[in-house]
């Protein structure tokens, strides 16, 4: 097949920008409406049902056929199809949450692209659970809006333990369960996992490029995309509750990545 989609199913804080850079930047890549489509978790998460699309604010072209694709998710393939027109083309949806999607789902993904002779290809990218949840809180805090919500005390430490108990951080953190849907629903082949501290070097930037199957572009191939961390005064403590918090999360990556070991500070 000619015609190539991307699946990026996080992890938030974990260089999807990077990532949708990339692509962006191949020849035949086909620019649909948005990086962040958020068509199936907001249809199957229930952290984030609140984020549905109502048509008296979907009046644009691009929110309308939002909303169409939420509503009736045979117009999501639709989609991709008419974007797919030419024999050389590449798109992608990039959302972050939708590592909290169901084997079920991430199943009907691939078959509805498959229906449309569309290749898929599904990337899920792990980041140092505290790294992730700090860049994340940090990054709600600054700009105080979207699907999630923190405190705004001045209490960094205790607003920050309150987000990692959050059941938006859980869903966005909770790598073994990402894992484990993608290994029941998808085969080997479709998916590749990627740790974000170890992805910029050039022997993961080449496994990646070949199993996308185009090359980057070398001005931006290992340029970190939002890399910069936001102040905080977060404590030692702090950081402690968090990892304490993801044992589990630690404990079962490195059953499976055991470089984490190293490549994970926390």
């Amino acid at each position: 097949m000619n015609k190539k989609f991307v699946l990026g199913v996080g992890a938030q804080k974990a260089g999807t920008s990077w990532l949708y850079k990339q692509v962006s930047h191949h020849p035949g890549f086909q620019k649909g409406w948005t990086k962040e489509y958020h068509i199936w978790d907001v249809r199957e998460v229930s952290a984030l049902r609140s984020g549905k699309r109502k048509l008296r604010n979907s009046l644009s072209p691009k929110r309308f056929d939002m909303y169409l694709m939420e509503k009736f998710p045979s117009r999501y393939f639709a989609h991709f199809k008419h974007l797919l027109s030419s024999e050389h083309s590449l798109a992608c949806d990039i959302s972050p949450s939708y590592c909290a999607l169901s084997p079920e789902t991430l199943l009907r993904i691939k078959q509805g692209m498959a229906r449309n002779q569309i290749e898929f290809k599904c990337l899920f990218i792990m980041r140092d659970p505290v790294d992730r949840c700090l860049s994340a809180f940090n990054m709600i805090r600054n700009r105080r809006n979207g699907r999630e919500i923190v405190s705004m005390s001045p209490d960094e430490d205790m607003a920050f333990m309150q987000y990692v108990k959050s059941e938006h951080a859980k869903i966005r953190t909770e790598y073994e369960l990402t894992l484990a849907a993608l290994k029941t629903s998808l085969t080997p082949e479709d998916y590749r996992i990627l740790i974000y501290e170890e992805m910029f070097t050039t022997a993961h930037l080449d496994a990646l490029q070949a199993y996308l199957g185009f090359s980057f572009s070398k001005k931006f191939a290992s340029e970190k995309v939002f890399a910069n961390e936001y102040n905080t005064s977060i404590s030692q403590q702090a950081k402690a509750f968090c990892r304490k918090h993801f044992t589990p999360t630690y404990d079962a990556v490195a059953r499976d990545f055991p470089q984490v070991k190293t490549l994970w500070a926390h």
